[in-house]
């Protein structure tokens, strides 16, 4: 194997995805724009990601907690959607006007956190009777209003609290389909097989993947193991699939 030639002649690899449906685990996401600040500084945010379980046509409530910093914070709060990319990295845009699960949340656009006094943000999620089973995320961001100023700087601490919003329905079932299976050069040049699997379902679920490489009868040579790149980053194993998602396992 000294070369993506030599490799592609003599032996063959077949993806083998291995999908596992597991429970919902919410992703922690806190987000800090500008530069570092001490505790004291800015209001906590209690907690970072919430999870809820329900039906079409039901209605369910959930609280975020602001913790109070060292001075009067006047918060901005806004619901944003989560975009995930080929890498496993998430991105964060506006919604679209009418799109759910937008449509169905309430949330206050702004509050104020006094020093020694906690504030609550309460939330509710109303889903239509007619709504499609699935799962269905936001992000909702709460910044200040105003930076703060120190040292000559100016800090502002943005938060991300993870919605997800699972709705159960007969007949749903995690779908996928390898839409690419190629041989890459990584950053040292190097060959890399890389296969590109797509969430063709409305679930998110875990997933896991591996190449296999074969001689010309099929005698197993060598098991590669594949992750997206964000996830060989942060040392994890199991690689998240969200709905409609895309994902680039190398």
């Amino acid at each position: 194997m000294n070369s993506p030639t030599f490799v592609i002649k003599n032996f063959s690899w077949e993806v083998l995805k291995t999908v596992k449906i597991m429970p919902i685990i919410f992703l922690l996401f806190c987000l800090a724009i500008g530069f570092m600040a001490t505790n004291s500084l800015a209001v906590g945010v209690v907690p970072l990601t919430i999870e809820l379980n329900g039906k079409p046509g039901d209605t369910m409530n959930f609280n975020v907690k602001l913790n109070p910093g060292a001075q009067t914070e006047k918060l901005k709060i806004s619901l944003e959607k989560i975009n995930q990319q080929l890498t496993g990295d998430l991105r964060y845009t506006p919604f679209e006007p009418g799109v759910p699960p937008a449509t169905w949340i309430t949330v206050p656009d702004s509050a104020v956190v006094s020093p020694g006094a906690s504030t609550q943000i309460d939330g509710i999620v109303k889903v239509p009777l007619n709504a499609q089973g699935g799962t269905y995320l936001a992000m909702l961001r709460v910044a200040p209003e105003e930076p703060t100023k120190k040292g000559g700087f100016e800090i502002s601490i943005q938060y991300g609290v993870r919605i997800y919003i699972r709705l159960d329905t007969i007949g749903l079932r995690p779908k996928v389909q390898v839409t690419g299976l190629e041989l890459i050069k990584d950053e040292k040049g190097k060959p890399q097989i890389q296969a590109k699997v797509k969430n063709s379902s409305v679930l998110d679920f875990l997933t896991t993947a591996s190449a296999t490489l074969r001689d010309s009868e099929r005698k197993l040579i060598q098991r590669v193991e594949l992750r997206p790149a964000y996830f060989w980053k942060n040392k994890i194993s199991e690689a998240r699939l969200l709905p409609e998602g895309e994902l680039a396992y190398t």
